[in-house]
């Protein structure tokens, strides 16, 4: 590259990531400069590594509780947005059972349980999975020999961590008679419908549009709206003034949490054992929500989801959300130590940094 083409790299760079006006909503997510620590891994005593964010808890009522970092700044929430996108189907008319629904909400690891439940999906519809829109993967690591055995070494759109979610979008088109082959473009009317249940549960409006992993819009939105619009679904099995789709979207989440993530796994733990919602996000976001509504959602500067759970159990057991012994033993399932040697003994651990444990 010659020395003129760098310097209009620079220019090009330094400009797509100057900050913008204060009168001018911010594209970005935060710098590092405006994050927070939020928890160290140790070697030996020693930090060895920080992973630096964002983190907001906000009470049954919207108020908040604790905010560390930037969580006024936008992120591409991800997946988490999946329980959103799901209500959207079930106002569009997608008629399908709860355990379809669940896996609608979930980033599952692709068993042959998840597939035939997708797949099951599509049928009602006399539809199959050519008509899905995601990528093709392989089945994820499964905790079930027999699932692992038999799910076969094919690559499918059944077993992409997404299918739950776009056999849902294609049922509610089907209802309504939508283009089929479009439904995931930005202007169709299923994803504008995703965007008006955003707008109405989160009461901020998207900002930047871009594309998720599954070829789905990917709409950007702060980390306190993020947590705002989860808390209404999360308190939603507890409001009578709750939307019944939102009901449909809690219940079915905490009914069958094994489709939401897969037996064994994180969501799943958290939600078994502790009774609250959890959803987390490529790109190191999480968000998990108390029946009253009290909700915590983090994000990860650097895309990480290793301390996330750590970070956003503590701050709810802080405020008394869950208690420290159940607190305890659920992280010992969910949170990897630090191991060394052919015995795996521990030699170092994840531990909330500083900060954190200034609020606690």
């Amino acid at each position: 590259m010659s020395a003129d083409h760098l310097r209009t790299a620079r220019t090009a760079s330094a400009a797509s990531l100057a900050t913008p006006a204060p009168d001018t909503p911010a594209p970005h997510t935060a710098a590092a400069a405006e994050s927070a620590e939020l928890a160290w891994v140790t070697r030996a005593g020693a930090v060895e590594s920080r992973h630096i964010g964002s983190a907001v808890l906000l009470g049954p009522d919207g108020t908040v509780l604790e905010s560390l970092g930037a969580p006024q700044r936008p992120i591409f929430p991800r997946s988490t947005l999946k329980p959103f996108q799901a209500i959207a189907s079930l106002r569009s008319g997608a008629l399908i059972s709860q355990e379809a629904v669940a896996l609608a909400c979930g980033s599952h690891n692709g068993s042959r349980r998840h597939q035939e439940v997708a797949a099951g999906v599509l049928a009602e519809e006399k539809l199959d999975e050519s008509h899905l829109r995601c990528p093709a993967a392989y089945p994820s690591r499964e905790r079930d020999l027999v699932d692992h055995i038999t799910a076969g070494r094919e690559k499918t759109p059944l077993a992409f961590n997404c299918s739950g979610k776009h056999a849902a979008f294609l049922a509610a088109t089907r209802t309504q008679g939508w283009r089929l082959a479009t439904y995931t473009e930005a202007r169709h009317p299923m994803q504008q419908a995703v965007m008006a249940v955003l707008e109405e549960y989160c009461e901020e409006t998207p900002g930047v549009i871009g594309t998720d992993g599954c070829g789905a819009p990917a709409p950007s939105m702060s980390l306190t709206g993020l947590a705002r619009g989860f808390s209404k679904i999360a308190s939603a099995t507890s409001r009578r003034d709750a939307e019944v789709h939102a009901f449909t979207v809690s219940q079915a989440m905490l009914d069958y949490p094994w489709a939401v993530h897969g037996r064994g796994e994180v969501n799943t733990v958290v939600m078994e054992e502790l009774g609250l919602l959890a959803k987390l996000g490529a790109e190191g976001v999480l968000v998990i929500g108390a029946p009253d509504g009290t909700t915590v959602a983090v994000k990860t500067l650097d895309g990480s989801q290793r301390a996330n759970n750590l970070v956003a159990l503590s701050l709810l057991a802080a405020h008394d959300v869950i208690d420290v012994d159940s607190l305890g033993a659920v992280l010992k399932k969910i949170i990897r130590p630090i191991t060394g040697g052919v015995d795996d003994a521990q030699v170092g651990s994840i531990r909330l940094s500083h900060t954190v444990l200034e609020r606690l």
